[in-house]
């Protein structure tokens, strides 16, 4: 009776379980994705760096689904450094609505699939004494950080 029950048992997992044992064929699939930074610079005529300047992300349209999404919270405002540079990193980018899918911890990625390696992040950059701006700056699996220079 003993040796029938071992027997009902492993045949019952055998059975449970036919892709887990050794000789089978599984597929797995890993799609490659990379973290999405960018940054702003602001600097004068001759290149010096202007501090203060506000950087305000707007919206993001994701081409996984053909959506804008318009950035909230308060993560989404930064003014310019001593070096005239305003950051919004990938955890920035995730925490702000902006529609990009994210890590476990909240991180903003682009995946390497042709549908959703995309997209295009708007803000807004000025100051009451320079005026405002609104650029568009696109984002892709391949370019997942992008710097862009505004001269004033």
């Amino acid at each position: 009776m003993r040796k029938l029950a071992v027997l009902s048992i492993a045949i019952f997992f055998t059975l449970l379980l036919p892709g887990c044992g050794p000789g089978t064929d599984v597929i797995g699939v890993t799609i490659s994705s990379d973290y999405v930074d960018l940054a702003v610079e602001a600097t004068d005529d001759r290149g010096r760096p202007i501090e203060g300047v506000q950087v305000r992300l707007l919206e993001a349209w994701q081409e996984r689904d053909g959506q804008y999404y318009p950035a909230r919270g308060n993560l989404r405002i930064r003014a310019t450094g001593p070096r005239g540079r305003a950051i919004f990193d990938a955890y920035d980018l995730g925490q702000t609505g902006l529609g990009f899918l994210t890590t476990l911890d909240g991180d903003a990625v682009l995946y390497a699939l042709p549908e959703e390696d995309e997209a295009i992040v708007t803000v807004e950059v000025g100051s009451s004494s320079l005026g405002w701006v609104e650029i568009d700056i696109p984002l892709s699996y391949t370019r997942p950080y992008n710097e862009v220079f505004l001269e004033y």
